[in-house]
């Protein structure tokens, strides 16, 4: 049986279809699976021990569903399920089912704050391809690094992995809480983010203590994603390197501005701490994040009480599980 899975973005969500990939793989020995994603996203696939061979959307609609249609696959999985999936889905005329994206449970928890819960992304993938045959295992995700991994210094003693970057500025911990965070470590911290992180970090001209080593920019993703593997905990707002972590079984502290666990992404199958701001009745106001805060005060994260997150990371690294092989 040839089974196509489709997800072109974004980091977190490709992490976390990791969990459908093995149950599928593992429980169906006669499935070779393949998995359409975008170019950009191609190196979390690279090392997948599940997916037996990768396809990129080259921006053609039609051109993509080409190659698609060269394969003669028996069933589609579609867990991007937007109007592009769908053109492929409907165009290769095979056996198919959707991820259940909820979007009017996440509408009334952003739009009118109701006591919506919305279940977990991970579970709704595995419920989308339940027609398959496939049930939950009841494992975490999993994230897949290279063999001979790329020179890396790793620190020799616990530290904590802060990540600061984030794709929306609202999802993002401000430069002057990422440094209170620090200064109330009392563990060596290792800072994370790319090359746009390292220059808003140089922009508020903050100084650092002593025990931070400040990688912004100065890593790969895959260095990034060894550095969080070996953490006694991980820092993390609501992005991609939070299911990295939550795949290495790191213990992680997630700190939430303008999205909320409630929206069915908090870190998967492994142990964590949500920290949010709880009482205020504009948030959450998204289900992505926004460019900047709709009313102005960004209270979704300049609230927050930092020195709780650094001890909520510390008791954390107390008796972390030993880190995983890289």
């Amino acid at each position: 049986m040839k089974v196509l899975v489709i997800r072109l973005s974004a980091i977190g969500d490709i992490v976390l279809t990791s969990v459908v990939l093995r149950c599928i793989k593992t429980q169906r020995a006669d499935c070779s699976l393949h998995y359409l994603t975008k170019p950009a996203h191609a190196h979390l696939l690279a090392h997948c021990p599940y997916v037996d061979k990768v396809h990129l959307f080259d921006g053609s609609l039609r051109s993509t569903l080409s190659n698609l249609r060269k394969e003669h696959f028996d069933y589609v999985l579609d867990l991007h399920n937007n109007l592009r999936s769908a053109f492929w889905r409907i165009g290769l005329g095979r056996p198919s089912s959707v991820l259940r994206k909820r979007d009017a449970a996440k509408w009334l928890l952003t739009a009118f704050h109701l006591p919506v819960q919305v279940s977990h992304v991970a579970m709704r993938y595995l419920a989308a391809a339940a027609p398959l045959g496939v049930t939950d295992d009841g494992q975490g995700l999993e994230f897949f690094l290279p063999p001979k991994p790329s020179p890396l210094s790793i620190p020799n003693q616990p530290y904590v992995a802060l990540v600061f970057g984030a794709q929306h500025f609202t999802k993002r911990i401000p430069p002057e809480g990422v440094q209170q965070i620090c200064l109330n470590l009392s563990m060596p911290v290792v800072l994370l983010g790319d090359k746009g992180d390292a220059a808003i970090i140089a922009q508020a001209g903050l100084e650092w203590p002593d025990n931070v080593d400040n990688r912004c920019g100065l890593t790969t993703f895959e260095q990034s994603a060894r550095l969080v593997a070996h953490a006694s905990a991980v820092i993390t707002s609501d992005t991609g390197l939070m299911h990295v972590a939550a795949a290495f079984g790191r213990p992680v502290v997630a700190v939430w501005g303008s999205t909320a666990p409630q929206l069915g992404f908090e870190p998967f199958r492994t142990e964590y701490v949500n920290v949010q701001i709880s009482n205020l009745p504009c948030r959450p106001c998204s289900k992505l994040g926004h460019d900047r805060c709709p009313r102005g005060h960004f209270k979704c994260m300049l609230q927050h009480s930092w020195p709780t997150v650094a001890h909520q990371a510390e008791l954390l690294s107390t008796n972390p599980s030993p880190a995983p092989a890289t």
